[in-house]
C-alpha cells in the first residue's frame, strides 16, 4: 500500500479539499500555437539584443540638427516614453457652482420654490431632511 493521503471517509464520502473529479482538462496546444509562442519568445529575446542600437540611433536623431522638426520631436518623445513613462491623461473637473449657493438657494433650486428659514435652520441642527409637502 502506498502512503497516500486518503481521499474518501469511513462512509465513502470525499474528504475536504477532494473533490474525486478529474478537474477541467488541460488545453493542448495545436502545432500551430508552439511554433507562434516561441517565434514571438525568441523574436523578444532578439529585439532585446538590439536594445542599445536602437537607443543610440533614436539620440542620433534627436540630436541631428539636419534632421526635420517633426523627427527630432518623435525621437524626444520616444526616449521620454521609455524612461519616464507615457505620460497619463487626466482630467480634472470642478463644479464649485453648489458650494457658492446658499442653503435656500440650493433647497429653492431642488424643490422649486422658498422654504421658511426656519425650517432650514431646525432641520440641519437636527440632521434631518426637510420634507416637502406639494400644494395642489
Amino acid at each position: 500500500m502506498t502512503d497516500a493521503p486518503a481521499t474518501r471517509n469511513s462512509q465513502g464520502r470525499f474528504v475536504p479539499g477532494y473533490s474525486g473529479g478529474p478537474g477541467r482538462p488541460k488545453k493542448i496546444p495545436t502545432p500551430e500555437e508552439v511554433f507562434e509562442q516561441r517565434v514571438k519568445s525568441d523574436l523578444r529575446a532578439a529585439a532585446k539584443n538590439f536594445t542599445g542600437e536602437a537607443l543610440t540611433t533614436i539620440l542620433g536623431i534627436m540630436r541631428d540638427p539636419n534632421a526635420g522638426a517633426q523627427h527630432r520631436l518623435q525621437a524626444a518623445n520616444m526616449v521620454l516614453d521609455r524612461g519616464h513613462g507615457k505620460p497619463r491623461h487626466e482630467t480634472t473637473l470642478t463644479v464649485d457652482l453648489y458650494a457658492q449657493m446658499s442653503d435656500a438657494d440650493l433647497i429653492r433650486a431642488i424643490y422649486g420654490k422658498d422654504i421658511d428659514p426656519a425650517r432650514i435652520a431646525e432641520a440641519r441642527g437636527k440632521g434631518v431632511l426637510i420634507e416637502h409637502k406639494s400644494e395642489e
